[in-house]
């Protein structure tokens, strides 16, 4: 005959401090073992735990900085041919966060769209150069 375990007094209440529950499996079982006590009336779920698990863990995400993407269109002047066109392209292109670029020679603009600023594209284009200014 199985032996049987002491029964725990009604009213009285306990707090456990389980540790290494990281998984909705380790709280179910927990929760089983828990309720399989002879003398437990009652016994709060601990899905919280998994909550609290949660929110530990996005307490260290930082999300990234979003940036609506616009359209930036540029006056360069300085260019004379499609060498000085595919240029000017190519450093506008490699700015962090620019999505297409279109480079006139007649009118001497650009369109940029993107997520960055007109600043940082100014400077690019008078690095290739140039020289540029918003339309």
């Amino acid at each position: 005959m199985a032996e049987k375990r002491p029964a725990i007094p009604r009213r009285q209440s306990y707090r456990l401090q389980i540790a290494e529950m990281s998984r909705a499996a380790c709280v179910t079982a927990v929760e089983k073992a828990i309720r399989s006590v002879d003398g437990v009336t009652d016994a709060p779920a601990l899905s919280s735990v998994t909550v609290v698990t949660n929110a530990n863990r996005l307490r260290f995400f930082k999300p990234q900085e979003v940036r609506v993407s616009e359209t930036i269109e540029l006056a360069i002047e300085g260019m004379s041919c499609n060498h000085c066109v595919d240029r000017a392209t190519q450093a506008l292109r490699a700015v962090p966060g620019v999505q297409n670029v279109k480079v006139e020679l007649n009118p001497g603009q650009a369109q940029v769209t993107g997520s960055t600023d007109a600043k940082t594209l100014i400077e690019a284009v008078e690095a290739a150069g140039y020289q540029a200014s918003l339309c």
